[in-house]
């Protein structure tokens, strides 16, 4: 009896081993997955915002043309996305920054859009790959 605890023992610990080695690779790969799916979402809800900020020496009809650009379908489709993958910082900044465009008129404080674009980009960096 003693000798068949002593042989099984061993063999118990390496499968617990194995199993536990296993889930831990399965949960980073996951995780990693799920990082740079967050950087392309980022990316892409940022787009708009980049193309304001490179466009401030255009006219102003082709600032609007690029903005418009910048707004559309796939942008549209990283905001749904930054709610299902997004971490909880980035969703409450993006819900702000948002919020503050619709109940406002954007631009007439320049200062205080920056500084939401600002909170927003914080948190992107805070959780965009840098867990």
């Amino acid at each position: 009896m003693l000798e068949a605890l002593a042989i099984s023992a061993p063999i118990a610990a390496a499968i617990l081993g194995w199993i536990v080695r296993s889930r831990l690779e399965r949960s980073r790969r996951e995780a990693e997955a799920l990082r740079s799916q967050r950087t392309e979402i980022y990316l892409k809800l940022l787009k708009p915002y980049i193309t304001i900020f490179e466009s401030i020496k255009l006219t102003e009809k082709a600032r609007d043309k690029a903005l418009k650009d910048a707004l559309g379908r796939e942008w549209r489709e990283a905001l749904f996305h930054v709610n299902i993958a997004g971490s909880d910082k980035v969703v409450k900044a993006l819900n702000r920054m948002m919020q503050k465009l619709y109940n406002e008129n954007p631009g007439t404080d320049t200062m205080k859009d920056l500084g939401h674009l600002l909170s927003l980009s914080v948190r992107i960096s805070a959780t965009g790959g840098h867990n």
